[in-house]
């Protein structure tokens, strides 16, 4: 993943001070805008989706084409950023947070990504509003990383070489900002050393899964 921050605000109203961000991951591209990854038609075809506007990242959430319980909340939490960089009003910012929390109404991690820029809007005055938003939706994508980083470096200490490791649901790099969770945990170790691992998944719930 790519993290770096510039000064200074292209197409932002001329009064918004806040540093722009550029954040990368295996399935999430934001410098301004944000792009998502349609992993709806992988693995036949990389497509990305500007998600910038609220209705069209609540409509990739919807839709399953961002999935992932960690790369929602971030994914949600830097369309408001995108939005703070343009210049949205701050009634503009808390409408299209209720949109966004709405948009799966069991996503906890995507509740408790909205509800911590909502705080950091609420904490903000007018002059840092726009600052306090990308700040805090940089966090949560810097945050996820180091806990990816975290768990995988941690877990891997419970796998020996030559062993087998089951995982359920989606838990790479896709699903997150960073490494992945469980499948962090499995890579870990092979990228640190000659080991090797047998990884079985189940339970991903693709859209083309079941009938």
């Amino acid at each position: 993943m790519v993290i770096e921050v510039r000064a200074g605000i292209q197409g932002a109203a001329p009064d918004v001070k806040a540093p722009v961000s550029i954040l990368q991951s295996l399935s999430l591209r934001y410098d301004g805008s944000l792009s998502l990854l349609d992993q709806r038609l992988l693995p036949e075809e990389e497509r990305w989706i500007d998600a910038s506007a609220p209705e069209a990242c609540v409509a990739a959430i919807q839709g399953l084409a961002v999935r992932g319980a960690p790369l929602i909340g971030v994914s949600a939490a830097l369309c408001l950023a995108a939005n703070a960089e343009r210049g949205l009003s701050r009634a503009g910012l808390l409408s299209a947070a209720a949109r966004l929390r709405a948009a799966r109404p069991t996503a906890v991690n995507l509740m408790g990504a909205v509800d911590r820029v909502l705080a950091a809007i609420h904490r903000a005055d007018d002059a840092g509003l726009a600052e306090a938003v990308i700040t805090e939706a940089t966090a949560l994508f810097t945050e996820d990383v180091a806990l990816c980083a975290a768990m995988a470096a941690h877990g891997a200490a419970l796998i020996q070489d030559g062993e087998g490791v089951l995982t359920h649901c989606n838990t790479g790099g896709l699903a997150t900002a960073g490494v992945g969770t469980a499948l962090g945990v499995i890579r870990w170790p092979m990228s640190r050393a000659n080991g090797s691992t047998s990884s079985w998944t189940r339970r991903a719930r693709s859209c083309k899964a079941g009938a």
